[in-house]
C-alpha cells in the first residue's frame, strides 16, 4: 500500500483555514480518496485537554511562555504518534489545521523564542515527520482582528488567549509565516483570503492537482457487478492473474493494481459513494471511485482495449464536469 498524503494548512488568526481545510476534504473525498481531518493542537483525547489549557486557561492559570511551547509540543508528539503516522501508514491523506510551522510562527517569530531551538524540540516530537505540502493562507492583522470581532459577536464568544495578544504580536507572526513560506518555496502555497472563498478553494484545489496529480486530474470509476456474481473468463489485462484472483481482487477487496497507475492505492468500497455507469447509486453495481493522474491514460486505454464481455466498465470523469462521463476512447486533455 502507497504511503498517505500530509497536508497542513497554516495561517494568522481568521484566515479562514478551517473554512478551507473541510472544502478540501470533501473534495478529496468526492475523488474517492480516504481522507483524516485534524488539528492542533487537538485531535486526541488528550491533546483535546491540552488545548483547552492552552486556548482558555483551563486549568485557571495561564502558562508562561516556555510552558505553551512544551505544551503544544506535546500535544504533537501525541497527536503525531495516535493520529497522523498511523493514517499515513494507511494510505490516507492527513488534512491537519496547523501543525510545525505555527510553533516557529507564534513561539518564535511572537515570542521571539530562538528558531534553531524550537526546530530542534519540534523534530523529536513529530520524530522529524514534515508536512508534503502547507497551505498558508495570508490574511493582514487588520482584517483577521475584524473577522475575529465579528465571529465573537456571532457567537457570543469571548476572545481567547491567543486573539487577545495585541496587534505587534499578530503583525510578527504574519512576518514569520511570509518569511518561512519564502525559505521553502517548493513546499509552500501562499494563497490570501482577502477575497472570495469559492477564489481562494479552486485555487487550492489546482495547487493539490499540480503537485499529486501532475495537473492531469480526473476519477477513475470502475463499475461491474459483485465479484461473487462475476466469472471473468481471462485474466487480469494488466496484473496476470488468474480469473477468479482478478475478480476477487478488483471487484470485492478493491485493491488497485499496476494498470492504475496507482498500484496498492484502495479502492472505496461500493455503498455510500459508489454510483453505476450513469453516474447514479445502485444496488447491483460494484462501483467505485479512485483519482488518477494523466500518466495512467496510456495503462487505461490499453485495458479499455482489451477488455472482454462480461468484465467491468472503464470511465474517466472529468472533475469539473461530474455529471459527464467521457469513455476511455475520448479523453480530452486537460
Amino acid at each position: 500500500m502507497n504511503r498517505g498524503v500530509f497536508i497542513t494548512f497554516e495561517g494568522p488568526e481568521a484566515s479562514g483555514k478551517s473554512t478551507h481545510i473541510r472544502l478540501l476534504a470533501e473534495r478529496l473525498r468526492e475523488r474517492g480518496i480516504t481522507v483524516t481531518l485534524t488539528r492542533e493542537p487537538g485531535g486526541t483525547p488528550l491533546c483535546e485537554a491540552i488545548r483547552r489549557l492552552l486556548q482558555h486557561d483551563g486549568s485557571g492559570e495561564a502558562p508562561v511562555p516556555q510552558a505553551e511551547v512544551l505544551l503544544f509540543l506535546a500535544s504533537r508528539a501525541q497527536h503525531v504518534a495516535r493520529v497522523i503516522e498511523p493514517a499515513l501508514a494507511r494510505g490516507e491523506w492527513v488534512l491537519c489545521d496547523r501543525f510545525s510551522d505555527s510553533t516557529l510562527a507564534y513561539q518564535g517569530y511572537g515570542r521571539g523564542f530562538d528558531l534553531a531551538q524550537l526546530r530542534a524540540i519540534d523534530a523529536f516530537a513529530t520524530r522529524e515527520r514534515t508536512p508534503d505540502l502547507t497551505v498558508l493562507l495570508d490574511v493582514t492583522p487588520e482584517t483577521s482582528r475584524q473577522r475575529l470581532r465579528t465571529r465573537q459577536v456571532e457567537n457570543a464568544a469571548a476572545p481567547d488567549r491567543i486573539e487577545r495578544e495585541a496587534d505587534a504580536f499578530h503583525a510578527r507572526l504574519r512576518a514569520g509565516f511570509l518569511e518561512l513560506a519564502a525559505t521553502e518555496p517548493e513546499r509552500f502555497v501562499v494563497l490570501t483570503t482577502e477575497r472570495e472563498p469559492d477564489e481562494v478553494a479552486a485555487e487550492i484545489l489546482a495547487a493539490i492537482d499540480r503537485r499529486f496529480f501532475k495537473g492531469g486530474v480526473g476519477t477513475l470509476l470502475w463499475h461491474g457487478r459483485p465479484a461473487h456474481e462475476t466469472r471473468a473468463r481471462s485474466p487480469c489485462h494488466t496484473c496476470k492473474q488468474g480469473a477468479e484472483d482478478a475478480n476477487e481482487r478488483h471487484l470485492q477487496d478493491g485493491e488497485a493494481c499496476a494498470g492504475f497507475g496507482t498500484s496498492g492505492q484502495r479502492i472505496p468500497d461500493s455503498g455510500a459513494g459508489a454510483r453505476d455507469c450513469h453516474g447514479s447509486g445502485g444496488a447491483h453495481s460494484a462501483s467505485a471511485v479512485l483519482p488518477i493522474g494523466r500518466e495512467a491514460v496510456r495503462d487505461l486505454r490499453r485495458m479499455q482495449a482489451g477488455r472482454r464481455t462480461g468484465e467491468p466498465d472503464i470511465h474517466w470523469i472529468f472533475p469539473e464536469k461530474k455529471s459527464r462521463i467521457i469513455g476511455i476512447d475520448r479523453f480530452v486533455k486537460i
